[in-house]
């Protein structure tokens, strides 16, 4: 899909005031990072919006009974 990017992974975290503002001690290995972020389809389009497609979902489940 996309080309993505190699990322470094470090050992330690460099801490300020108790906040982490960074890393150091590269450990020699590396994280491929591709990402997207698509727009719902289907019945999940806005309006309709997400919250009723999992409402809809959870009735449906509980009106199948086991087999």
């Amino acid at each position: 899909e996309g080309t993505g990017q190699w990322l470094s992974l470090e050992a330690e975290l460099v801490m300020r005031d108790g906040e982490v503002v960074g890393t150091k001690n590269p450990t020699g290995h590396s994280l491929l990072v591709d990402c997207r972020f698509e727009l719902p389809f289907g019945r999940c389009d806005p309006p309709t919006g997400w919250r009723s497609c999992l409402t809809d979902d959870v009735i449906q489940r509980s009106d199948v009974s086991p087999s």
